[in-house]
């Protein structure tokens, strides 16, 4: 991976071997962040079955992610260059692929994230604890919402949290 973002002329091979990796466990925001740069090199490529190949590799890493949250750092990057080969590529079947892939890309940029809402997390923690020092509330929301950004939801881990602020 490392020398095809060094040598152009590696793209078509390298995006070759990637499509033949079969994937067998979820794939999580760090693969993506290795794969993803070497995909869009291919998507760049003038060959339409390097083209169709990376996006065969972006359709099927994104039915492998196990919540949408891990594909939104590249969606922005892959979905204008996947709208674009969707409507130019030649090749009728590469301009499918590209077209599905382009539509799981944007299922997955409009599906919820799960945001936190701040305001209302801040009620309820004010609702939970008696404020004895100033801005505990919201010392304690903000770990809560960082807890939760890191999908860490592990009930020990909650309540080691709690009783180290003597809660």
């Amino acid at each position: 991976l490392a020398q095809c973002m060094e040598d152009s002329s590696m793209v078509p091979a390298t995006v070759e071997k990637l499509a033949s990796v079969v994937f067998v466990r979820a794939v999580e925001t760090p693969a993506l962040a290795l794969t993803v740069p070497v995909v869009l090199r291919g998507l760049a490529v003038r060959q339409d079955v390097v083209k169709r190949k990376a996006c065969v590799i972006i359709d099927n890493m994104t039915k492998l992610v196990p919540h949408p949250r891990e594909v939104n750092p590249f969606v922005d990057d892959l979905l204008p260059i996947l709208a674009t080969l969707a409507e130019e590529i030649s090749d009728p079947e590469a301009r499918s692929v590209a077209e599905r892939t382009h539509k799981v890309m944007q299922t997955a940029k409009e599906t919820e994230v799960g945001q936190v809402n701040k305001e209302a997390l801040l009620e309820l923690v004010k609702g939970q604890i008696q404020e004895s020092v100033p801005g505990l509330a919201s010392f304690v929301a903000g770990l809560c919402q960082s807890m939760a950004d890191c999908r860490q939801f592990n009930k020990e881990t909650w309540q080691g949290m709690y009783s180290k602020l003597g809660l």
